[in-house]
């Protein structure tokens, strides 16, 4: 809808939404328009990153289609009869009921009539909703969220095509950003969408802001006592609806901006509404205790993940609105959670690279988003700790893989092992030479840390050994080293 617009600025959309961008790798393949007419092009995916969910475990809903056709015909009682007693008892209007109705029914009747995998995709989406009713989750203010996603699955998988692994989609007439989940058909993407929303406002484009934002507040649910914008696929182990701190809060970000852009108090009070989960335990909130103070989680439904990217994030949009609205809830909770963000940094670093939560390395882009989300605290706050580890992040990435070649020794006549330490995620080819000649070579690829290529034979006459190791990085900086191991075979 507006990226024809911004295709006159020289800065990628992506990069107009930093400050914060959405989270993490970028879409490889092909934006998916649907036209008004339910034709479906492709173009360049110019929106910003967001947060890549194929590094969890999907868990696709798997129905045969007897399952599906079984589910369809109970769900269409069960579901529409929740809808209709939300109207009779005046929790929804006649008009909400009725167009909850036409796009269940639509759903179920396509479905019907559907084969292949665009039919199981939208039996699964069926499952999803029947999953969330027989949870008593289906409640009014989720409504309207659900029976979009239900609308928007039935108006592309009725056209008989399959998007691509994490494809993004959207429809003519809307900024929102859908993304494919394989076995969980087309999702909202909040933390796209809400990415969208800050590059229109960099692009100072206020007409495509001010509707996006009013379509996304139309969509916001009562949760932890405020309101939220909620992810209804599985994820990881984690049933839906779920939220996100990293969501939210770019949400918040995204709202202060426009409440001063368009001097709209209905952006302040969503705002604040939305300040709720960040107050609450999960799994309504976001906020789990430390010794330090507060830390905001990425997934709702997982208190033990900590992710620091998603952390970062959260602390900037948080920032955003305690200076954007002169907001003294957001100050104070930033100001809670901010202490733990600044012990944490030097603890999701090592010597070259970084981790993206205790344990697991960063990918590369992950590792550059967690450098951009340093730098801005590093501008808001200029505690030092955030400003070094700006830095070091810049450092690691850009320079190339750090080797060395740990083994001194090798045994002749019999299999042995090289070991050697890489500093970043890398690719690295080893050859082994004997008196010159090659006696193993292989290609591994490493997380950083210390390695070893086993099942080296070193030949009785050999008089020298040399290891030649060389590192090339995800961005393809390469570095080389040569040990001699000449005088230590032992």
């Amino acid at each position: 809808m507006f990226r024809s617009a911004l295709r006159v600025f020289a800065v990628p959309l992506a990069m107009l939404a930093v400050g914060p961008i959405a989270s993490a790798e970028a879409s490889q393949q092909p934006l998916l328009k649907v036209g008004p007419n339910g034709q479906i092009t492709a173009g360049q995916d110019l929106l910003p990153m967001d947060m890549d969910f194929g590094t969890g475990a999907d868990r696709p809903v798997r129905n045969t289609p007897q399952g599906v056709r079984a589910t369809a015909a109970t769900a269409t009682s069960a579901v529409a009869s929740t809808i209709l007693n939300m109207q009779k008892v005046g929790q929804i209007t006649a008009l909400q009921a009725s167009d909850a109705i036409t796009s269940w029914t639509a759903a179920i009747r396509t479905r019907r009539n559907l084969h292949g995998n665009a039919g199981l995709e939208l039996g699964n989406i069926i499952s999803i909703v029947v999953g969330i009713h027989n949870r008593k989750a289906l409640t009014p203010s989720r409504l309207p969220e659900l029976m979009l996603i239900v609308k928007r699955n039935t108006e592309f998988f009725s056209k008989g095509k399959m998007p691509a692994y994490h494809q993004r989609v959207q429809f003519s007439g809307s900024d929102i950003v859908w993304q494919y989940y394989p076995g969980q058909g087309l999702q909202l993407q909040v933390l796209a969408t809400f990415g969208v929303a800050n590059g229109l406002w960099r692009a100072n484009l206020p007409g495509h802001l001010k509707a996006l934002m009013d379509e996304m507040l139309s969509l916001r649910v009562k949760r932890a006592g405020g309101t939220a914008w909620e992810y209804m696929f599985n994820f990881d182990g984690g049933s839906p609806p779920w939220t996100s701190a990293m969501s939210q809060a770019t949400g918040i970000q995204a709202l202060s901006r426009a409440a001063v852009k368009f001097s709209d108090p209905n952006y302040l009070a969503a705002a604040n509404s939305s300040l709720a989960i960040f107050r609450k335990a999960p799994p309504s909130g976001v906020r789990v205790a430390t010794p330090l103070g507060p830390w905001y989680l990425m997934y709702s439904f997982d208190p033990s993940l900590k992710i620091l990217n998603g952390f970062l994030q959260t602390l900037v949009g948080l920032n955003e609105m305690a200076n954007k609205v002169s907001s003294g809830d957001a100050r104070e909770l930033f100001d809670a959670a901010e202490p733990v963000a600044r012990a944490a940094v030097p603890h999701f670093m090592s010597s070259g690279w970084s981790y993206y939560s205790p344990g697991v390395w960063s990918s590369e882009s992950y590792h550059q988003l967690t450098q951009g989300f340093l730098a801005e605290l590093c501008l808001r706050t200029t505690r030092p700790t955030y400003c070094t580890a700006a830095t070091k992040f810049t450092t690691f990435l850009d320079q190339p893989p750090r080797l060395a070649v740990k083994t001194r020794s090798l045994k002749r006549g019999s299999a042995a092992r090289v070991k050697f330490w890489v500093s970043k995620p890398s690719t690295v080819a080893i050859r082994v030479l004997a008196s010159g000649k090659t006696i193993r070579t292989a290609t591994i690829s490493c997380d950083p840390g210390n390695h070893s290529l086993g099942n080296i034979r070193v030949p009785r006459g050999a008089k020298t050994i040399t290891v030649r190791a060389r590192g090339t990085d995800a961005s393809g900086r390469t570095r080389t080293v040569v040990a001699a191991l000449s005088g230590t075979i032992r």
